[in-house]
């Protein structure tokens, strides 16, 4: 079985939101996996073990 767990990267809680411009400011922000995001890599990691098969994950961040 193969499993694909699509991760996304999203502000974190407490993260100061600076505006410049029209958009935030992201240099200062610090970033953190989304909370569902997490529950979905336990359980594939969880179906791996019970399966013995592979599993791959796809972050999403934004760009450097």
């Amino acid at each position: 079985m193969n499993i694909i767990v699509c991760i996304k990267q999203v502000p974190a809680k407490d993260a100061p939101l600076a505006i410049a411009g029209n958009w935030i400011k992201e240099s200062d922000i610090g970033f953190e996996m989304n909370e569902p995001d997490s529950y979905a890599l336990e359980e594939a990691l969880r179906l791996k073990e019970s399966t013995e098969g592979k599993w791959s994950r796809f972050p999403w961040a934004p760009s450097a």
